[in-house]
């Protein structure tokens, strides 16, 4: 599609518009990206770089580092200085609150382009959201790769963090909803704790929670590295369950080397999660540019997993674009 995109604005306005790719696809996969016509691409975090990218493109200007037409981005050691929304052109995205993760998920490309952990401040955060009250209502919504992970540095939460986060946004003037643990934040089940759960009862507005569990087969979650295992994930959703909020739980199809037996396990236990009144969101594996399973193929979905899955979708047990996703899957593989 993003390649339709860019024909047509060189059949229309030639080599007037310069066209410049950055995001996760384009760090993954920076000379396909340039394939598809840009000019230049940002490899990486940005921030640091973009200007000078541009003043390149436009003017002649020195080139940043890399191997240009591809720039190599910088780490943004300090989120806070970079302000998560842009005031000038009204633009409000989810407040960013953490970057990059210290796991290290095979099917995932956010720890390879974005590196080490890094929180915002919670000072930084209430900054901005002091501004974005003085416009009138505001729901609050935050970016991280772990929300119940906002302020560790570890493989544990840090509890004490999340609720000075969550109590200080609360405790600010002006009518407001938050939503904490919901997309695009979700929470990984070895960080859900009976004390985290809560507080985010008490101080988030909303009645659901999303967890990665992405497999029920313990094989397929050794090998993609999750780090968690499958109890975690019941434990995880009990305790929320108990606390009045509802898991909303993601499970990956398709996995390499995922065999039917491993499609299996994975299908029981997005049903005993559902007996106990968890949702279940159902993906296809795609090959993430970057990711260390970036150029793999997925494993073919069991025929009867498949059916079995679109009738649990029918019945409204099963969301996710599951189907829709097999197709991306095909063309990401075809255009790879």
């Amino acid at each position: 599609e993003v390649r339709h995109v860019v024909m047509e604005i060189r059949e229309r306005f030639g080599d007037a518009v310069k066209l410049l790719a950055g995001g996760p696809h384009a760090s993954g996969d920076s000379e396909g990206t340039l394939r598809m016509g840009f000019d230049a691409v940002v490899r990486g975090e940005g921030e640091a770089v973009v200007v000078q990218t541009i003043e390149a493109l436009l003017y002649g200007a020195a080139s940043p580092p890399g191997r240009w037409p591809i720039v190599d981005g910088k780490m943004l050691e300090n989120l806070d200085l970079v302000e998560p929304v842009c005031f000038s052109r009204n633009l409000y995205p989810p407040i960013e609150i953490t970057r990059g993760c210290q796991f290290r998920c095979a099917y995932c490309s956010v720890p390879v382009i974005q590196g080490p952990v890094r929180h915002r401040s919670i000072e930084s955060i209430l900054r901005t959201a002091r501004r974005l009250l003085k416009m009138g209502r505001w729901d609050f919504r935050f970016i991280s790769p772990n929300s119940f992970g906002y302020g560790s540095m570890s493989r544990r939460p840090n509890e004490k963090a999340v609720e000075t986060l969550l109590s200080s946004v609360r405790s600010l003037d002006g009518e407001k909803r938050i939503f904490f643990g919901t997309f695009p934040s979700e929470a990984r089940p070895d960080f859900v704790t009976p004390r985290l759960a809560s507080a985010v009862a008490e101080l988030a507005d909303n009645r659901t929670i999303s967890i990665g569990a992405q497999s029920g087969s313990p094989r397929m979650l050794q090998r993609i590295r999750r780090g968690h295992d499958l109890d975690s994930v019941f434990e995880a959703c009990q305790v929320l369950l108990d606390n009045g909020l509802q898991p909303v739980v993601d499970f990956i199809l398709g996995i390499p080397g995922e065999r039917r037996d491993d499609q299996v396990m994975t299908l029981d236990a997005m049903k005993g999660l559902v007996s106990l009144g968890c949702k279940i969101r159902v993906h296809h594996f795609l090959p993430l540019p970057g990711s260390e399973m970036g150029g793999m193929r997925p494993s073919l979905i069991d025929q009867e997993v498949a059916r079995e899955v679109g009738r649990m979708a029918q019945k409204g047990v099963f969301t996710g674009s599951f189907f829709q996703q097999i197709q991306m899957a095909k063309m990401m593989i075809r255009h790879g």
